[in-house]
Parts: C-alpha cells; structure tokens; sequence
C-alpha cells in the first residue's frame, strides 16, 4: 500500500487523468490466458512514468497480484493502459510511431526495391534449445543476399537450431521489394473493410494480446480486442468460410528498428495472393493524420518495409525452451551504390 503522502503526489501528475481515463477503456486480460508477469519497475518503464504513478494506479483498480509480497502486473495490460491513455512517451508509443514512420513519406517510397541489414540478437539461458526461422526476401519478389547465424549460412525460409548460454547473432542482408496491388474481389475487400469499421466505431478495440489469446477467435471476439495475429487469424477464417485460398504469414517491419508483424494473404480473382493489413491502416489512420492513401495501400500491396518469412501468423520466429528468452531485432537502410 502506498503511503498518503506518496499518493497525493503522483495524483498531481498531468498524466494520471489519461491514464485513469484509460483504465476505463482498459479491457484486461483473462487470468486463463495471462502467459508473463512484470514487476512495478518494469510497468514503470513501459509508461514511461515513476512507481510512484504505478501505484496510484493500483490505487484506482488496475488489475495486479501479490507475488512473496511483490505486486505484478500482466505485462500486456501495461502494454495496453499506454496506448490507451496516448502520453507520448511511453516505451510502446514510442515503438509504434517508429514502425509506422513510413506511411508519412510520400507513397511512392513504399514500393520498389530497398536494400536494408538486419541483426537479431538472442538471449536465452543456458542448457536451453532454440529454433530459428530464417527470412525469405525473395517470397514478395526480394533477394536474400546473406543470411547467417553466428557466422554460418543459414537457410532463406528455413530454420536452424542452436543453444542458450551466449547470445545467438542472426546477420541478414536483404532487398526487399514493394508492390502496389489492388484488392478486386468485393468479397475479399469487405473482410477488411469490416475490420477497419469495427475498431473505427469501437465495436472492437486494438490491444497487444498474449500467444494464447490471439489464437482463440471465440475468446478475443468475446471480449471484444484484435491485434495483428488475431486479425490475421479472424480473415483466414472467414476466407475458409466462404472456400477462398488464404494464408497468413509472419514477418519483420523495417525501420529504425525491427517490430514483428503478420497480416492475410488472400488469392483474389485475379489468381494473385495479396496481403490485407487493416491492423496498419487502423494505426496510422487514430494518430489523426489524413490516412487514405495508406488505407487503400494496406488493402492488397507490399510495402518494402516488410521482411517476410515463411511461416504462419501463429508461429514465432524463435522458439525456445527458456520462456525468459529476449530477441531484440535492429535494422539499417543500405545505400544501393556500393
């Protein structure tokens, strides 16, 4: 319990209205699928705020529990409680506006070819088994130029195995390629007009989900939230539904820094499988900027922002048997004349 004093000074914090405000929109996450729990000094962090601001929260009912007489918090409730309240400097805010960064250039800057290096660095415990998925460039027209694990060639599209105990390094060299393509089938254009007017009106909210959730539609449209996988998911189904060929796939947005991402491959009438991304045009259309063009580039094109991988929404890049394991994920823009 936090004392008086401490208390009655977060209160006068300018962001605690945003953030109680917030906590109303908040729609927490199911104990049955809560999978990592954080610490108050890491959900300060992720808000962007002292501990002081934390527990006036937990004062106003944000959801925690008491751990060997520690508080701890869903780290996805934290995640969502600073989307929500739009402080501006929030570590997941800050992720957010970096990944999207490129919806504000010019359009024509989203397609064609673009030459970029990406690096993962793996950190995982020792005596722990790691799977890695490749990138494949080449599966939206690109070029896997290398690609290699702790110095070895790794396999475009495949995986490779390694172990925990130092840091696994994951070098790639890439050309990805943008594609414009338009969505012809009104049938398939609906599907993601639906889920844009869904978030649009409220009747479902953008959250960060757990693994288990988002590959549950009955529990994610009962509680009313979508993330990327879900909504991946949620296309798939409605495209099998009605006998359309759809895939989903997961892959890496590219920028100051790499952010996981997937989206739906539908094969329109045309023969051609394209990608429906509403997720994208969601977010870039709430920060209030004039986001048409963007809308109708997410139904149907590639941007070469986006390192695919041949695996489905669903499935991680790096599986590992140490559920403590980090992946942080860097990317750089390379010059073509070299």
């Amino acid at each position: 319990m936090v004392d008086a004093a401490t208390f009655r000074a977060a209160e006068t914090v300018p962001a605690i209205p945003q953030l109680l405000t917030a906590l109303t929109q908040l729609i927490p996450v199911a104990v049955e699928f809560q999978e990592r729990r954080i610490d108050r000094n890491r959900f300060a962090q992720i808000i962007g705020h002292d501990t002081a601001v934390v527990d006036a929260l937990v004062e106003h009912g944000f959801p925690h529990e008491i751990c060997d007489r520690s508080q701890t918090f869903e780290y996805c409730d934290a995640v969502n409680l600073a989307l929500h309240a739009r402080l501006g400097c929030s570590i997941p805010e800050t992720a957010e506006s970096v990944m999207l960064r490129y919806a504000g250039a010019p359009s024509a800057t989203w397609v064609g070819p673009a030459r970029w290096r990406v690096g993962w660095k793996i950190t995982a415990a020792r005596g722990s088994e790691l799977e890695i998925r490749m990138p494949d460039a080449s599966v939206w027209g690109g070029a896997n130029l290398s690609l290699e694990v702790d110095g070895v060639p790794g396999p475009p599209g495949g995986a490779v195995r390694a172990a925990g105990g130092t840091d696994v390094l994951v070098a790639a060299e890439v050309r990805t390629q943008g594609q414009a393509m338009t969505v012809r089938s009104p049938l398939v254009r609906g599907w993601y007009d639906r889920v844009l007017a869904d978030l649009a009106e409220g009747a479902l909210v953008y959250q960060w989900m757990p693994a288990r959730l988002q590959r549950d539609p009955e529990a994610f449209l009962s509680r009313g939230t979508l993330d990327c996988v879900a909504t991946s998911l949620l296309i798939a189904r409605w495209a099998a539904a009605a006998g359309v060929e759809a895939r989903t796939r997961r892959g890496v947005v590219l920028g100051l820094m790499g952010v996981e991402h997937t989206w739906t491959e539908v094969r329109d009438i045309d023969g051609h499988f394209k990608p429906l991304d509403p997720i994208f045009a969601h977010l870039v259309s709430r920060k209030g900027a004039d986001a048409g063009e963007f809308t109708e580039f997410c139904a149907g094109s590639v941007p070469n922002r986006f390192l695919p991988f041949r695996i489905a929404a669903a499935e991680p890049i790096v599986k590992s048997s140490d559920e403590s394991m980090t992946v942080a994920v860097s990317a750089t823009r390379v010059s073509e004349d070299r």
